[in-house]
């Protein structure tokens, strides 16, 4: 499986959405933590985690 790749899409003001794609486990799993944590310091007041 492909190593994890984030992406951040800004669907409207205040809201994201990250589609994460790839293996997510313990070695990849800071990452994730990571973009989340950027993604809600921005000023997200939504966020959409698809599965």
């Amino acid at each position: 499986m492909p190593p994890l790749q984030v992406e951040s899409l800004i669907p409207e003001p205040g809201a994201a959405r990250l589609v994460m794609t790839g293996e997510l486990d313990y070695t990849t799993a800071r990452d994730a933590s990571a973009e989340v944590a950027r993604t809600l310091a921005a000023g997200v007041d939504v966020l959409d985690l698809p599965g």
